[in-house]
């Protein structure tokens, strides 16, 4: 609770630096510290609160494809609980009207996949956010494919490939 609260207090003194006239509330503030976090103790195991010790954690770049300026990165944590927690952050310029970003988790050949959800830039830039949790086994899914799509929700991904990225597991070294 703390380090939310903090964190969200830093994200609010940083955009009020940069000029930005945002206040977050609880869940603005969860969505920054989602988009910023990859590890609450870099080099440690994380502790969530609902799901316990994490069990697995996996990381990658996720780079523009045909021509598309973007940058970002994915990860998921598995938690001893079995719950599993993907998020993608991407930095992309906003769709076009009435399209969506639209994030996946593939396996290497995308004939196996799973919607994360529609990418939402938070503050209106070009930084846009996405995390899902899961009690299924996505482990397999370490392929990152983003696509622009007309629907927020459809069922399989488009042929518009925006960006794509490759999850490893890394193994981290509890520290004593």
């Amino acid at each position: 609770m703390k380090k939310t609260l903090y964190s969200a207090v830093l994200v609010s003194i940083l955009l009020s630096a940069c000029g930005s006239p945002i206040t977050p509330t609880q869940t603005d503030a969860d969505k920054i510290r989602q988009y910023m976090r990859i590890s609450e103790n870099p080099g440690q195991t994380t502790v969530d609160p609902l799901h316990g010790k994490e069990t697995g954690f996996w990381y990658g770049a996720i780079l523009g494809s045909n021509g598309v300026n973007a940058n970002g990165v994915g990860f998921i944590h598995k938690f001893e609980d079995g719950t599993l927690t993907a998020t993608v952050n991407l930095n992309i310029l906003k769709a076009p009207e009435k399209s969506y970003f639209v994030a996946w988790l593939t396996d290497e050949g995308q004939t196996k996949f799973i919607r994360v959800g529609v990418l939402e830039s938070i503050v209106g830039d070009a930084r846009h956010s996405v995390s899902f949790s899961t009690k299924d086994d996505v482990t397999g899914l370490t392929s990152v494919l983003v696509t622009l799509e007309a629907a927020t929700e459809p069922k399989t991904p488009g042929n518009t490939k925006e960006a794509t990225g490759t999850l490893r597991e890394v193994q981290k070294t509890v520290q004593k």
